[in-house]
């Protein structure tokens, strides 16, 4: 048996407020089944005047164990408490294989918080079948995010060393992002390539996409890519084969300054008539055993609606109501996640 404390980074407290305890008890609840992280009196405690997240591993973490710990959203430090009531640093090894600038340097207004997307990510990859392990173990992941604005979903999977996909229908979001991954990457030294298409056939407007890949290094294997498609979500057929993507992430619209698009002649001010017809192309997108995060404001559609569309298109919805990921954003926006799976 072995204690903990971990220390939160300083920007979670920030974006979160109270919240921020909650939910990286939350997080760290979904991740530790993936490589038999055994813990329990998981509590926010106040240590020397700082606030920490402590705990009780029984037994104490192995290597394995501490690299899942690591990839915490919101994870800063971490110590073990020892018997005298001394702090003893634990080396911790979060996976990266890019610069984590890459999540952070972009500024815009209505960009959802790295930290948040990182939780996303994690929510995902755990309830997966076997998706955590697979990319703690190096295996090459592709994410889906099917309403990806200006990429912070698909900055966060090329960090973990995944490709990435994203469907976005703002034109303007879609140009923004082309621009910053590639300066990003030119910055960076990082060797790639781009090429860009559009598709005219059967659509009054033409679909744009842009596909980068990039490398590594020599010993890295085959180039990372990140492609990204303009065009509504409802259409990701056309663009990506069906059991081709390993997990999929989405922070839907708020319903307050974004507004949501079901097909090319309609806007909808709330996520309901968009996740209605886009769900099941999702769902066929989507490998078996794979598993999707999704995060949407509970003023403009409840959980129990979300759950019964989710379930319509063919998702296995686990527990009903996860209340530690609840939390406010601002007066008008009161965030939530739900996690669904495909069937194996």
């Amino acid at each position: 048996m072995a204690r903990y404390a971990l220390l939160l980074k300083a920007s979670a407290n920030r974006v979160y407020g109270e919240s921020a305890f909650a939910l990286a008890r939350a997080e760290l609840a979904a991740l530790a089944p993936t490589h038999g992280v055994a813990v329990r009196a998981v509590e926010r405690t106040m240590i020397g005047g700082v606030d920490y997240l402590a705990l009780v591993a029984d037994p104490a973490f192995d290597d394995a164990q501490v690299r899942v710990v690591s990839n915490l959203s919101s994870l800063h430090g971490l110590f073990e408490i020892e018997d005298d009531e001394r702090f003893r640093p634990v080396a911790i090894t979060p996976l990266r294989v890019l610069d984590e600038d890459l999540v952070t340097i972009q500024r815009y207004a209505g960009k959802t918080n790295e930290a948040f997307t990182h939780l996303l990510v994690n929510l995902a990859l755990a309830a997966g079948a076997g998706t955590m392990g697979r990319l703690l173990a190096g295996e090459r992941l592709r994410l889906l995010d099917p309403a990806c604005g200006r990429g912070s979903s698909l900055n966060r999977a090329a960090l973990y060393g995944m490709d990435a996909c994203g469907i976005e229908i703002d034109r303007r979001d879609v140009d923004a992002y082309r621009v910053f991954l590639t300066t990003w990457l030119k910055d960076k030294r990082l060797k790639h390539s781009m090429e860009q298409s559009r598709l005219r056939k059967g659509r009054s407007v033409p679909a744009h996409r842009f596909t980068v890949s990039y490398g590594l290094g020599k010993d890295a294997g085959a180039p990372r890519v990140v492609d990204v498609v303009h065009d509504d979500t409802t259409r990701a057929r056309t663009h990506f084969a069906a059991r081709s993507m390993d997990l999929l992430v989405c922070d839907l619209p708020y319903g307050v300054q974004h507004g949501s698009r079901p097909d090319a002649s309609a806007l909808d001010r709330g996520p309901e008539r968009l996740l209605e017809a886009s769900l099941p192309v999702w769902w066929d997108l989507l490998r078996p055993g794979a598993a999707a995060a999704l995060a949407w404001n509970r003023h403009v559609l409840s959980r129990a609606r979300l759950c019964a569309l989710a379930e319509a298109a063919g998702f296995s919805v686990g527990t009903p109501d996860a209340g530690d990921l609840v939390h406010r954003v601002d007066r008008a926006i009161t965030r939530d996640v739900l996690v669904v799976a495909r069937p194996e």
